[in-house]
């Protein structure tokens, strides 16, 4: 669903603020994981960077709202914010318009 949404364009204002390299490559990955909750551990990691790289990727995306966390350090799982647009919009989930 997640795939389909950014070809229709739907994520594409969010796409646009996620950086370059691992930060672009976890986030991709992570869209296709769709609501479901991952370690970093189970990235893939195909370009074989380094572990606190992928660390700060994961980290900086829950900064900006895009991903959620739950725990903390090795321990913590991640997942696709319920509300991604609201990265972009600058308005709060449920705000009038």
């Amino acid at each position: 669903a997640y795939k389909e949404a950014i070809e229709r364009g739907d994520l594409q204002p969010l796409l646009e603020q996620v950086g370059t390299g691992c930060e672009r490559d976890v986030f991709e990955w992570a869209l296709t994981s769709g609501m479901e909750w991952f370690q970093r551990s189970s990235y893939p990691n195909p370009k074989e960077y380094a572990d606190v790289t992928i660390s700060q990727a994961t980290s900086s995306l829950v900064d900006r709202q895009i991903l959620e966390r739950q725990g903390a350090t090795r321990g913590a799982r991640y997942r696709f914010s319920e509300d991604p647009l609201r990265c972009t919009s600058g308005k709060k989930p449920g705000a009038a318009r």
